[in-house]
């Protein structure tokens, strides 16, 4: 997306009020979409067969148009790698760990709170994170330019705790009886660090640069702790890891990612 001369990079959306995680209904949706199909299509046969079961013809849509943004733009890639997964031998928890890294990719809000507010508290041994939390991050994005239009203070509520409910929902934070959120030892499953590797390393990074990239801090992760997390996956046969001082070297068991979903979801 382009951006103003000295504008954020970063744009917040409203996308979440119309999303949410979707988990089971991406699911359902990954299991009906047929590549190539487009967004109206597909759109069409969910209502036709009442794919999403009791949702109406304007819910049915909009969870459509969200699982497009989010799986099938720029390309259907995602959507493609998500299916691999949906096989009951697959590993739950890097399903809906993956759902988060689309989402993310898509929603800077998202990104920006999991990124500054939940890992930071995590960090610092909070217990919980609040709606006022979020509503600091929001206020700051309304002065900067992050966000193009004002939001009023009723919308900035149902974002901030949709925003937590998502967070909820991708086993980052629970609810406890009062309503309260209480914060999680979240870690990525191991399958999510091999994916997140392959799909880097398929998309040209270097072995030297692979921990450095910025889409590793969605999961808390530095670079010595990628490190760590992929040396200890090695004995499994995944991939080797030689490291000697600055050089690093990196041999890919797989020759894709594609090859790499389909021996992890036991194909």
């Amino acid at each position: 997306m382009s951006e103003d001369a000295g504008a954020p990079a970063a744009r917040y959306t409203l996308a979440l009020s119309k999303g949410g995680a979707l988990l089971a209904e991406t699911r359902i949706l990954l299991n009906a979409w047929q590549p190539g199909e487009s967004s109206v299509d597909l759109g069409a046969r969910v209502l036709r067969d009442d794919l999403l079961g009791r949702a109406t013809a304007r819910r049915a849509l909009d969870i459509v148009r969200a699982f497009t943004l989010r799986f099938l733009q720029p390309s259907d890639v995602p959507a493609r790698h998500l299916r691999r997964l949906l096989s009951p031998t697959a590993p739950r928890q890097m399903f809906s760990d993956l759902v988060l890294f689309y989402i993310a990719r898509q929603d800077d809000l998202l990104r920006d709170f999991v990124i500054h507010g939940y890992w930071p508290a995590a960090r610092d041994g909070a217990l919980t994170i609040r709606n006022e939390d979020v509503h600091c991050l929001i206020a700051e994005a309304h002065r900067d330019g992050r966000i193009r239009s004002p939001w009023s203070p009723e919308l900035r509520r149902d974002l901030a705790g949709r925003l937590l409910v998502v967070l909820t929902t991708f086993g980052l934070m629970e609810e406890d009886r009062r309503g309260r959120r209480h914060l999680l030892p979240y870690t990525p499953a191991d399958g999510t660090i091999l994916y997140l590797a392959y799909l880097l390393h398929d998309q040209g990074v270097s072995d030297g640069s692979l921990a450095e990239h910025p889409d590793w801090v969605l999961f808390g992760l530095e670079p010595p702790d990628v490190w760590n997390r992929l040396e200890a996956l090695v004995s499994a046969g995944w991939l080797i890891v030689q490291r000697a001082g600055q050089v690093v070297r990196v041999n890919w068991t797989h020759k894709s990612v594609e090859e790499m979903l389909d021996v992890l979801a036991g194909r």
